[in-house]
This record gives C-alpha cells, sequence and structure tokens, in this order.
C-alpha cells in the first residue's frame, strides 16, 4: 500500500476535477502528522487568494475532524497562514525552506568573515550569500577564488562589463576578462575557450550554449548580485530575450559545477530563494543559504 505524503493531498486538493477532494483526502489513510502538514500547506496557500478569510472553508472542512485535528489546531494554523499570506507581500516565505530542502545559516553580526565560513561554502552545492553592502561580499568572493589556483576551471560572472574588468585585474595575472581579445562577439567567444578563469558580465553567458561540455565545466562558479540578475533575466520585453538566453544557460552552467557561489545584498525568499531553489532541486544539488543575522532581525 503506497504511504501518501503532504504533498499527495495537496495534488488532491488542487485537482479542479475533483468536485469533493475534502472527502477524498479525508478518506486517504495518512499519518496525522501528514495531514497537519496538508492543513498547514492549503491554509498558507489559500490565505495568499482570499486574503486569510477561512469561513467559508471551515463551512466545509468542519465535517472532517482528523484532517484538521482539532479546532484549536485550526485556528493557530489559520493564524499562521494569514501572518505568511502578510509576508509574501513583503517578499517572504518561510516554506520555501522547507518546499526546497534549504539550509539556512545565521551568521552573527553585519560582516562576512571568509575564515569563519570556509569549512562550510567549501562543500559541494550551491552556496547563496546574503550580506548587506559593505557586509564583505566581494572581499569573500576574491579570498576563496584565489585558493583554489590556477589549474583549475572557475568562472566568475558579474552584472557589468566594467565591473569584470575591474574584477580581473584585482584578482591578479592569473585571471583574465572575457573583452581580452576585443568586444565583438568572435573575440568574446575566443576568450570564453581560451581561459580557465574567466570574469564575465552576465549577458554574454549565452555563448557558453554553443560550446562543447568540456569548456562549459567548472570547478567552481561565482555570480556576483545574483538577485539583479535574475530580475533582469525575468523581466519581460523583446531587449530581454538575449538575456533570458544567459541567464538560462548561466542555471545550465551551475549544473555542471561542483560549487557555485551566488552573493547578493537584495535576496527575497518569494523570488530569488524560490527560484534558485528549484533550480537546485531540478539538477540534484543542495542549497545553502547564508544571511547576517543583524540585518536580518532589523528585517533590511
Amino acid at each position: 500500500m503506497k504511504r501518501h505524503n503532504e504533498w499527495d493531498l495537496i495534488a488532491i486538493w488542487n485537482d479542479k476535477e475533483e468536485i469533493d477532494p475534502l472527502s477524498k483526502i479525508n478518506a486517504i489513510e495518512a499519518t496525522q502528522e501528514v495531514r497537519n502538514s496538508f492543513l498547514e500547506l492549503m491554509l498558507h496557500k489559500e490565505a495568499c487568494h482570499n486574503g486569510g478569510d477561512f469561513e467559508e472553508l471551515w463551512g466545509q472542512i468542519e465535517k472532517y475532524p482528523r484532517l484538521y485535528g482539532d479546532t484549536a489546531l485550526w485556528t493557530i494554523t489559520c493564524d499562521q497562514a494569514r501572518e505568511f499570506a502578510a509576508n509574501l507581500m513583503l517578499g517572504r516565505n518561510p516554506l520555501v525552506y522547507k518546499e526546497f530542502d534549504i539550509e539556512k545559516v545565521e551568521i552573527e553580526g553585519r560582516v562576512l568573515h571568509y575564515h569563519e565560513l570556509e569549512s562550510k561554502v567549501s562543500r559541494q552545492g550551491i552556496h547563496v550569500i546574503h550580506g548587506a553592502i559593505g557586509s564583505g561580499k566581494s572581499e569573500l568572493l576574491k579570498q576563496d577564488a584565489k585558493i583554489l589556483g590556477n589549474r583549475v576551471p572557475q568562472l566568475i560572472v558579474v552584472p557589468s562589463v566594467q565591473g569584470a574588468k575591474d574584477l580581473a585585474a584585482q584578482l591578479g595575472p592569473e585571471w583574465h576578462h572575457y573583452h581580452h581579445f576585443g568586444t565583438d562577439s568572435d573575440s568574446v567567444r575566443r576568450a570564453m575557450r581560451s581561459f580557465n578563469r574567466l570574469v564575465i558580465c552576465a549577458g554574454s553567458i549565452r555563448w557558453y550554449r554553443e560550446m562543447a561540455d568540456d569548456v562549459r565545466r567548472f570547478e567552481t562558479i561565482y555570480v556576483d548580485e545574483i538577485a539583479s540578475i535574475i530580475k533582469q533575466g525575468t523581466t519581460t520585453g523583446i531587449g530581454n530575450a538575449a538575456f533570458r538566453e544567459s541567464l538560462e544557460e548561466l542555471f545550465g552552467l551551475i549544473s555542471f559545477a561542483k560549487r557555485t557561489l551566488l552573493l547578493s545584498a537584495d535576496i527575497t525568499e518569494r523570488n530569488t530563494l524560490e527560484i534558485l531553489g528549484r533550480m537546485a532541486f531540478e539538477c540534484n544539488q543542495s542549497l545553502t543559504y547564508y544571511r547576517t543575522n543583524r540585518d536580518y532581525l532589523e528585517g533590511s
């Protein structure tokens, strides 16, 4: 006999062809823990549509007490769902950690210190580092990039052309920027094929799509200001078509990489983490989210 989980029950609830989904869900044998999780997920979802008004829904579910446990649990879960819906308006989604199995690490204070994070960020997988402007994200990136040595393929992605040139110069002669041979597309492709330690502007990542897999495989990928890159890549408009191709290819490169560090000052749970969590799930990689707890407590 199949052991049902909360996502099985949610699938029935979401099925528009089901005439009486609650009756069907109630008939399914599942643990009370699974039913409680289903209730939480359902109410959170419905709160986003009805603004937290559950009177009509209570009229439907009241006759199925094993679905809601008891009235006290129902009341508590409804209150949590209303808070969740309010958080979504502020770009928050506390369920994203459970949905995509994201490990959350709070960092004491405001400043990122590489020696405190090295043992964690050196693990395989995707590491999302959220720190305010001036918290030391760029210095952390540079310290990590220099440790691996010049024989390990590494790629750094930044939002701007000038940013790529400046960072390559700061990292030293072992690093090159993607305009090393020139700014035309053929010169950019040549640089991408020639150097295994390259700093590139996000908008040019799409050229990797036509290259062999061995060129597209990096030990580590670093992406600075990932939130703004995602925002630009997901904005509609004819002018952004090429950038969307670059964002898709970036996600493809990350799926090949052993390790990825994504940095930003503007990460939201609802947008950035949902997109990155889904990406990590699809490429079967772990995702760890780091945030300075001082900024988190202050709501910045």
